[in-house]
């Protein structure tokens, strides 16, 4: 077992007992597959590390995994000198999922072919990803839909201006990045306590499920 074991899966028809599941265990520092298991569930886990010595299993320092209970059940229960991190890339995935959820809800519930659900439709990207530069392209290009030379940071500035709701849970959405970005062992307690709050306080039904696991997985 490595030092850094990071425990996930993948989707996979080959997967057995029922699950949909593969179980994949990979060594985080050396970036190298170690292990497949035929499910992820805690049984198969159990009887795996049950299978490696005590003294094997002692040097495990840290455990990454996503927001699966039985990696966390299972990493504690058999590697005593363990510290589990839920891995920022699953928690990110999944604050990204809600409000993309988000977006299509509004955009579902505007007129089609209205500017709002053409803006939705085609130029969601803009509050999705990082892949445009809102500054670079000025002064822009024709925009068909509104018969005008527009810019990226034109259509960003409409799309921010469409639903208050929305633009909230957008900019909680960046706050949660720049702080998974740029947080440190020294404020990084402090600076998710307060997201958390500001998160509480929105109250956007969006969030809620992402909202509980911050509060299920706070020390991981």
């Amino acid at each position: 077992l490595p030092e850094n074991l990071g425990i996930d899966e993948i989707s996979s028809d080959m997967a057995k007992y029922g699950g949909a599941y593969l179980c994949v265990m990979v060594d985080n520092n050396h970036r190298c597959l170690t292990e497949v298991l035929p499910d992820r569930s805690k049984r198969t886990l159990s009887k795996f590390f049950e299978s490696i010595p005590l003294s094997e299993r002692s040097n495990v320092r840290f455990v990454t995994i996503d927001m699966w209970q039985p990696y966390k059940d299972v990493a504690l229960k058999y590697l005593p000198n363990v510290t589990v991190s839920v891995d920022n890339f699953h928690v990110v995935k999944e604050l990204c999922l809600c409000f993309t959820k988000f977006r299509v809800q509004i955009m579902n519930n505007c007129v089609y072919g209205s500017p709002e659900y053409y803006l939705l439709k085609h130029w969601h990207k803009l509050l999705e990803t990082d892949e445009y530069d809102l500054d670079y392209n000025n002064p822009g290009k024709y925009n068909g839909f509104f018969r005008m030379n527009m810019n990226y940071r034109d259509l960003y500035n409409l799309l921010l201006d469409l639903n208050p709701n929305l633009t909230l849970a957008y900019q909680l959405k960046e706050k949660y990045r720049i702080f998974n970005r740029d947080a440190t062992e020294d404020n990084c307690q402090q600076l998710f306590d307060d997201l958390v709050k500001e998160f509480t306080a929105a109250q956007l039904p969006c969030y809620e499920e992402f909202l509980t696991s911050l509060k299920n997985w706070r020390t991981e």
